[in-house]
């Protein structure tokens, strides 16, 4: 059987840019039922401890969402939280339950703020975050500078881990495991987050966008 081109995927990814991406799930209801998940043991049952209200407000120019209850006081502690549409997870306890097949480098921030989710499918949740790296050449590696780039991060709900995309193999990892279906080829160390948007657009049968 032939494996899915994913050329013109790609292709209308670098045409119509990174913004739509991000909006491609917002009118898509959400399986994870509103309220607050306390662990990753209640994301994985999809059962939330309790129903919560609570806003969600972006911090400006990054992915990261800063929570807060009825009464205005931050949310810090969840592990997730639902609106009923929206699934929002912990950024420091992301780290936590990272594949160590692709645990590397280290996230941009640790502080108490939530990635909201981009795709949610059925076992499977896509993100995108930044992460550092170091130094490409000799002296900004010296000088201890870091740069950090955004990068697809997955979560599976059989595994209970989430995978982190920075390199080629990270995403070939993922594919050979949980969509041997899907055809990936490239012969770059360094992963390119269009590709990875491209495998995800496959991977969620992503066919439009949802504004």
């Amino acid at each position: 059987m032939k494996k899915p081109c994913l050329n013109k995927t790609l292709a209308f990814i670098i045409l119509f840019g990174t913004n739509q991406f991000t909006k491609a799930n917002d009118s898509i209801p959400s399986i994870y039922p509103s309220g607050v998940y306390a662990t990753i043991d209640d994301l994985v049952k999809r059962t939330p401890v309790k129903d919560y209200s609570f806003t969600a407000e972006q911090s400006f120019n990054s992915n990261y969402y800063k929570l807060k209850d009825i009464n205005n006081v931050r949310i810090k502690k969840p592990f997730a939280l639902s609106d009923g549409n929206s699934l929002f997870v912990h950024v420091k306890k992301i780290n936590h339950h990272v594949d160590e097949e692709t645990n590397r480098g280290r996230q941009d921030r640790f502080g108490n703020v939530y990635l909201k989710a981009i795709i949610i499918g059925d076992g499977y949740v896509y993100f995108e975050n930044y992460f550092y790296r170091p130094g490409s050449d000799f002296l900004t590696a010296l000088s201890g500078v870091s740069t950090k780039h955004l990068q697809g991060v997955i979560y599976s709900e059989k595994t209970r881990k989430f995978t982190v995309f920075r390199l080629t193999k990270d995403l070939k990892h993922f594919i050979n495991i949980h969509a041997p279906h899907l055809d990936f080829e490239s012969t770059k160390r360094r992963l390119e987050l269009g590709e990875t948007r491209s495998i995800m657009m496959e991977f969620f049968k992503i066919n439009r966008w949802h504004y």
